[in-house]
């Protein structure tokens, strides 16, 4: 569909206006490239854009080798953050990672093509500060936009996780067009409907 469109008016002499259509097909990618690495023990975070979808995806999950990444697994540690509107954004955290965390994760809107990193983990930290500069820079850049609730509910899940040790529940909030918000927490429900929003820049 791509090309000029002429609109023509039936005076005399003929009238007409011209427009160039471009169609822009939708894209998701995930920030950093398609390798990063990361120290082993660090925090892994993958951000995931969807852009130019005529409606925000009803859905979209993450996959670690083909399998879907839970918020609550026994893994433990895992936060995911989504963002649903003209840009849709995704965050995946995954906390101290270990060997068996390295590998494909995938991005998976629905509605739109996924996107794919390989992710390496890497024991040698002076080797891993040169590898990750890059890629984890571009990964945790630009802003993000979480409630002040969503922080909180994160910081509390940050020190269950390490005091406990118990390796379970996690954070999994999703925010739509509107600004509505609704996130589970160790496998609670949690409505923040009509929050007030800040951005924060990372």
């Amino acid at each position: 569909d791509m090309g000029i469109y002429e609109c023509q008016l039936g005076t005399t002499p003929p009238q007409g206006h011209y427009v160039y259509l471009t169609v822009i097909e939708p894209r998701t990618e995930i920030l950093g490239g398609e390798d990063v690495h990361i120290n082993l023990g660090s925090t892994l975070n993958l951000t995931c854009l969807v852009l130019y979808l005529a409606k925000p995806p009803q859905k979209l999950n993450w996959l670690h080798e083909g399998e879907e990444v839970h918020y609550d697994s026994s893994r433990g540690g895992v936060t995911l953050l989504t963002e649903a509107g003209e840009t849709t954004r995704s965050i995946l955290l995954m906390q101290h990672v270990v060997p068996s965390d390295s590998g494909l994760y995938t991005c998976n809107p629905s509605g739109a093509l996924q996107a794919s990193a390989r992710v390496h983990i890497i024991k040698d930290e002076q080797q891993a500060a040169m590898q990750s500069k890059s890629s984890l820079a571009s990964a945790t850049s630009g802003a993000v936009i979480i409630s002040a609730l969503i922080l909180t509910l994160i910081s509390i899940a940050n020190i269950s996780y390490f005091d406990d040790k118990k390796h379970s529940g996690g954070i999994n909030c999703f925010i739509d067009q509107d600004l509505l918000c609704s996130c589970s927490v160790k496998s609670i429900k949690v409505s923040c409907k009509h929050i007030q929003l800040q951005t924060v820049n990372s």
